[in-house]
């Protein structure tokens, strides 16, 4: 569950879509000058939920931490790793799953969540849900 804060309380897509058409609006008037649009992509995001890993700050937080690790890829190979974070560079994110390293290129990476804790488990999580490496540890 999100929670509810001021900030996401007073915004919402339509609005920020709104400030963006305006952002754009304004720098096209001034593109033959700056060429700022044919340079850059400009993007405006709300804050993202608490369960995603996404800036380099959070990554930094999340060293040495568990993480999941959900890829995407064109072959539909999609799988979901379970380690500790060791890093993440302009290139890859980097876990630690059973003392090896593994390397996931980040065009690879869907998305990237702290690990639950099993008490913090939700008593609603299917139990026979696995994650990639689990299964050796179920038949342990």
């Amino acid at each position: 569950r999100e929670k509810k804060t001021a900030l996401n309380l007073f915004l919402d897509s339509n609005k920020i879509s709104t400030v963006a058409k305006g952002i754009i609006d304004a720098l096209e008037d001034e593109e033959e000058e700056l060429e700022v649009l044919d340079r850059h992509e400009v993007i405006l995001t709300m804050p993202s939920s608490n369960q995603v890993i996404d800036t380099q700050t959070r990554f930094d937080e999340y060293v040495g931490q568990g993480v999941i690790v959900e890829t995407q890829d064109p072959w539909e190979s999609n799988r979901v790793l379970r380690g500790t974070l060791l890093e993440r560079n302009s290139m890859d994110v980097i876990i630690n799953k059973r003392g090896r390293m593994v390397t996931i290129p980040l065009n690879f990476v869907k998305c990237v969540r702290p690990a639950i804790l099993p008490e913090e488990e939700d008593e609603n999580m299917d139990p026979n849900f696995m994650i990639d490496g689990d299964a050796d540890k179920k038949d342990a």
